[in-house]
C-alpha cells in the first residue's frame, strides 16, 4: 500500500469544448480522486470556458503546439501526488466502477500500471485493443514512474502511449488491463472519415516504426535514452 496515495487526473485537451464536460462531470464526484488538472495544449473553442465551470478543477495552458506528449510532460511539473491518472476526454460515459477498477490495484501496491481498455466490438476487437494496439489513454500510475516512462523524444505528440509500452516491457514494470465500459468518442467523428484515415495511416506508420527501431537497438544492446 502506498502511504500517501493521492490520486491527481491529468486530463490534456485540444479544442475539446464539446466533450470535455462529460469526463469532468464523471471526475469531480469520484471520492477516489483527490485533484484534477487539466492540460490545455492551446485550445481556440470554448474548452477554457467549459473548464472554468467547474469549481475545485485546475487548469493550465501549455501553448506548445507539440502534441499531447508535451504537454503531458509540461502538466506533470504541477502534480505533486504520488499517484496519477491519465485520463482523455474522448471517453463518454466513464462511471465510478471503472474509475475504481483502475486506481485501486495502484493505490494498494498491486501492481505499478493499471490500463483502462474501452470495451467495445466483440471479443476480437478487445484481444486486439489488450494485446496488440493498446493505445488507450487511460493509465493510473505512480506519478514518478510517468515521469521516467515519457522522459523521451519517442514519447512526444501521440507516440506517448505507444513510447510507454516499449518502457513498461523493458523495466519489469507491473501492468494491470482492466475493461472499462464506456463510449469512445473516436476522431473521426471530429475530422472526416476520409481525414481520419490519412491521419491514422502517418501516425501508425510514423509510429510504430520508431517503436520497431527501438526494439532492435535494444535486442542489439544499443545504449541510448529508452
Amino acid at each position: 500500500m502506498i502511504k500517501d496515495n493521492k490520486v491527481t487526473a491529468l486530463v490534456p485537451c485540444l479544442n475539446e469544448g464539446k466533450r470535455i464536460g462529460s469526463i469532468l462531470s464523471s471526475l469531480v464526484t469520484s471520492p477516489l480522486i483527490d485533484e484534477i488538472l487539466v492540460v490545455d495544449g492551446g485550445s481556440e473553442d470554448d474548452t477554457l470556458k467549459v473548464v472554468g465551470t467547474f469549481r475545485n478543477v485546475k487548469v493550465i495552458v501549455s501553448n506548445l503546439k507539440k502534441g499531447k506528449g508535451n504537454d503531458v510532460r509540461y502538466g506533470l511539473k504541477f502534480i505533486k501526488t504520488p499517484i496519477t491518472f491519465m485520463c482523455d476526454v474522448d471517453v463518454v460515459g466513464i462511471n465510478q466502477n471503472d474509475i475504481e477498477r483502475m486506481i485501486v490495484p495502484v493505490k494498494k501496491g498491486e501492481v505499478d500500471v493499471c490500463l483502462g481498455i474501452v470495451f467495445s466490438g466483440g471479443k476480437f476487437i478487445q484481444f486486439f485493443r489488450r494485446f496488440i494496439m493498446v493505445l488507450t489513454g487511460e493509465r493510473v500510475m505512480k506519478t514518478e514512474l510517468l515521469k521516467k516512462a515519457i522522459d523521451s523524444p519517442y514519447a512526444d505528440g501521440w507516440g506517448i502511449e505507444s513510447y510507454m509500452n516499449f518502457y513498461f516491457r523493458h523495466h519489469n514494470i507491473r501492468v494491470k488491463k482492466v475493461d472499462i465500459f464506456v463510449k469512445n468518442v473516436w476522431h473521426m467523428e471530429k475530422v472526416g472519415f476520409l481525414r481520419w484515415i490519412e491521419e491514422r495511416l502517418l501516425l501508425f506508420t510514423k509510429m510504430y516504426s520508431k517503436i520497431f527501431l527501438l526494439e532492435i537497438k535494444t535486442a542489439l544492446g544499443v545504449k541510448g535514452n529508452y
